[in-house]
């Protein structure tokens, strides 16, 4: 997990697709209840990025989200919405 200011990044390892779609709203609720008992202003902008990945992509995710300072000390959120997330965009990401 890592925590900026404007967005967070979750990774989560699940043994199949059912099971992860099965927990991730559990744990984008208890994200949210969270914030919200820690009086964080927090709101679903666009909502929710949800990116299913193979197992051998496990260590790149892991790699991005725990390079986040560094990435948007170049890239912007949106930046980083439009290169990596939305759908229909290709891009490679500026990672230096």
């Amino acid at each position: 997990m890592h925590v900026t200011s404007d967005h967070i990044h979750v990774l989560i390892e699940a043994g199949d697709e059912a099971g992860a779609l099965q927990v991730i709203p559990e744990a984008i609720e208890s994200m949210r209840s969270v914030l919200l008992k820690r009086n964080a202003s927090f709101k679903f902008q666009e909502g929710v990025h949800v990116t299913l990945l193979p197992p051998w992509h496990i260590q790149v995710l892991a790699s991005f989200v725990r390079d986040q300072d560094r990435y948007h000390s170049m890239n912007t959120v949106e930046d980083e919405l439009d290169q990596i997330f939305r759908p229909g965009i290709a891009a490679t990401p500026n990672i230096n």
